[in-house]
């Protein structure tokens, strides 16, 4: 696949791709030059599940290695906490 890069040093990646690998505005992305290629790769958030439109929604490329249900009530837990204090 094919991209260019604009004058501000900027590239498109493509809807394709991004959607495969889950790639959303504002993610993250390491770069490096391995000889005279450059590598592109999404950085992986510390938090597996995103709050999305009101939806707790897990992301990632795997299946979460946590019981969703658990994950939430802990997840409930400490914001009603964090809002006591």
């Amino acid at each position: 696949m094919r991209v260019s890069i604009d004058k501000a040093g900027r590239l498109v990646v493509p809807k394709e791709m991004r959607t495969r690998l889950r790639l959303r505005a504002g993610d993250e992305l390491e770069i490096e030059a391995a000889g005279e290629e450059i590598v592109l790769r999404p950085v992986q958030e510390a938090a597996v599940f995103r709050r999305e439109r009101g939806l707790w929604t897990f992301r990632g490329v795997e299946a979460p290695e946590v019981n969703a249900v658990e994950w939430h009530l802990r997840a409930r837990e400490e914001r009603i906490r964090s809002h006591s204090e």
